[in-house]
């Protein structure tokens, strides 16, 4: 099942009127405003859903995202069988906010919107999509609401925790997709020395080190000296010299 928090609080929103959306607008990492152990990272038509459970284990969905044309004979011909209507409904009245869409029914997925208030689709859910008044009308820039028998709110953030990350990455290794590469354009490189001492900042060794062969991320150049993140039972991220790194 998938994560589901429930609104303690009204929530007052603004449904974008006339600004059509698109998916570009949304890319980058999101944690929800009403659990902020509860992350979505959307890249491309991609959406990577990612939180904490009742056990405290780490669960991830993967699905596609994008916009459904709320127009279309497809989507209609499908939701009146599903509620058993007969005869002709008005798109523009009816609401199909939290109606489940499989894919095989052959409904497109668009990458913007086609007309004013488009369903939002992720994972086979269709939602409504709101937007700050003040984010109008360029983009959805630091927050937008998902609306479907709830509201659920979602903050742009920079980053995923590093146990996230780590989550993913053990993920990628099981799958052999490198989640973090596909999804966050990570950089990764090996250790090329048989001993590679990593250091809290340049010039200033701890007791911890790299053996030749590890996989490490790289987060930032300075000079002769990369950081790095490694992912091993926990991650650990410092600073290394860069010919102790593959190029």
């Amino acid at each position: 099942m998938k994560l589901k928090y429930l609104i303690v609080a009204i929530l007052f929103v603004t449904i974008c009127e006339a600004q059509k959306i698109k998916l570009s607008d949304l890319q980058g990492t999101w944690v929800s405003g009403l659990n902020d152990s509860y992350y979505w990272v959307i890249v491309k038509n991609s959406l990577i859903e990612i939180g904490v459970n009742n056990t405290n284990d780490i669960e991830m969905y993967f699905d596609k995202v994008g916009f459904v044309d709320k127009k279309s004979p497809i989507l209609l011909d499908y939701y009146k069988k599903e509620r058993n209507i007969k005869g002709k409904i008005d798109a523009d009245t009816i609401r199909m906010i939290n109606f489940d869409v499989p894919e095989n029914i052959g409904i497109e997925i668009m990458n913007e919107q086609k007309n004013e208030h488009d369903y939002f689709y992720y994972g086979g859910t269709l939602c409504g999509l709101g937007i700050d008044p003040e984010d109008l009308p360029s983009k959805v820039g630091s927050r937008f609401e998902l609306i479907n028998s709830n509201v659920f709110v979602y903050i742009k953030v920079d980053n995923l925790p590093n146990e996230y990350l780590l989550a993913l990455y053990n993920k990628g290794k099981k799958d052999k997709t490198n989640y973090l590469i596909k999804f966050f354009n990570a950089d990764f490189k090996t250790i090329q020395k048989p001993k590679s001492i990593i250091h809290s900042s340049p010039n200033k060794p701890t007791k911890m080190y790299l053996i030749k062969g590890d996989e490490v991320e790289v987060l930032e150049t300075k000079n002769e000296w990369v950081k790095i993140r490694y992912f091993g039972k926990k991650t650990i991220e410092g600073w290394v010299r860069k010919v102790e790194v593959g190029k």
